[in-house]
């Protein structure tokens, strides 16, 4: 026996008897989910699946891809950083070789 029970919402479609018996006035909207009552029909809306499919999946995609393209870019600029640094030290070691530094001159 499980020590956690999961408890899952009941679907508004299960509901329809409570739905229906619900009386809203004339001029009043019916709450979000619901889109028309009468006294036969009750009409349900699931938007959330569209909204899902059509902004939040994509949304996601988009920030993935970006995310992946900018590390990829700091990485390559990174590396070629260091590769031109790497070659500016190699530049001064085979052109300094041939100045001597005195200890006398370093403490003037």
């Amino acid at each position: 026996m499980a020590l956690i029970k999961p408890i899952y919402p009941i679907p508004l479609a299960n509901k329809l008897k409570a739905l229906l018996a619900v009386k809203l006035p004339r001029g009043e909207t019916p709450p979000a989910p619901i889109t028309y009552v009468d006294d036969n029909i009750c009409k349900l809306s699931n938007n959330s699946i569209k909204a899902r499919n059509m902004g939040i999946i994509p949304a996601l995609c988009m920030v993935s891809f970006i995310a992946f393209y900018q590390i990829a870019g700091f990485y390559s600029m990174w590396k070629s950083t260091e590769e031109s640094m790497m070659k500016m030290v190699d530049f001064y070691k085979k052109s300094m070789e041939k100045i001597v530094f005195y200890p006398q001159m370093l403490n003037q």
